[in-house]
């Protein structure tokens, strides 16, 4: 019960809170009465409604919510070449059992999709995200890439026979406790009928294939429905190609300037090729010897 004094001409403001505490049309009658007024004075009825919502995401529309991603409306074990034929880095969802894949992702590198999720409810939806993903098996993880030398010199006697010859390269390390799969934002708000975009992170740190769970619920409507999706990924060792110098009769590559004038500039040109479907970031040292 609450009381107050109004002052002659005075206008009196009344807060009115609202707690609902289930979803659906509640009402109550609040009454008006003047305490000082003679007998007989009857309250004045004042009804006051309020409709309880809970918050609720767009979950079904899965084209909607992985449209930056390649959709295919089939499992993912069905899927075969010509679904997964692609010269970079790419991501495949397939709806039929909700697995989001990420493809040809660099190692030591983080590949990225954006997903997108709409509330069409009348409250803003406070939204969790939780990722997990499988660990590795070791404390360091070397990941190494390739150089394949290809002989491309006229052909002969002596030179057809080789194949070429192939190096290791070691990138960067990482320790184990790294994100393997992770979110932009864990924890944020969508306002009604409003949408945001939700960034999935993918960063392996060894030459493996990887396996990890991504869940979007909604901590107002435990009950409620929430979304549940596997992510798998792929990872692609850089790889490069020589294409000159050509490897020589000692299988050795020798890069031979023409005769130059002291004090002048020759010139000649390697040429490398990125034979994968990943960046390969190439560095090219010289060392002086006599």
């Amino acid at each position: 019960m609450k009381s107050g004094t109004v002052l002659p001409s005075e206008v009196l403001l009344v807060p009115v809170m609202c707690f609902l505490e289930a979803e659906g049309p509640h009402s109550e009658t609040v009454l008006f009465h003047i305490s000082n007024h003679p007998g007989g004075f009857e309250p004045v009825p004042l009804m006051m409604s309020a409709q309880g919502h809970r918050p609720r995401l767009q979950f079904q529309n899965l084209n909607f919510i992985f449209q930056e991603a390649n959709i295919i409306c089939r499992t993912f074990d069905s899927l075969d070449e010509n679904d997964l034929d692609f010269d970079t880095a790419y991501t495949v969802f397939a709806t039929a059992d909700k697995i989001l894949q990420f493809a040809n992702s660099p190692i030591a590198e983080a590949s990225t999709m954006d997903i997108n999720l709409y509330n069409p409810s009348v409250v803003p939806a406070e939204v969790l995200v939780y990722s997990s993903q499988r660990p590795t098996d070791s404390e360091l993880v070397p990941s190494p890439g390739s150089i394949a030398v290809k002989n491309n010199a006229k052909s002969s006697g002596r030179r057809k026979d080789k194949t070429g010859t192939t190096g290791e390269m070691t990138s960067p390390q990482q320790t184990k406790g790294d994100e393997i799969f992770d979110v932009e934002a864990k924890n944020f708000t969508i306002l009604p009928h409003c949408s945001t975009k939700l960034k999935i992170i993918f960063k392996p740190v060894a030459i493996e294939d990887y396996k990890g769970m991504v869940t979007v619920i909604l901590p107002a409507n435990p009950h409620g429905e929430n979304l549940t999706f596997t992510v798998l990924g792929q990872v692609t060792v850089p790889q490069i190609a020589i294409l000159e110098p050509a490897l020589n009769d000692d299988n050795k590559l020798v890069v031979s300037m023409n005769p130059t004038l002291m004090s002048k500039r020759s010139l000649k040109q390697l040429r490398f090729q990125n034979i994968c479907k990943v960046v390969a970031h190439v560095f090219v040292m010289t060392t002086r010897s006599t």
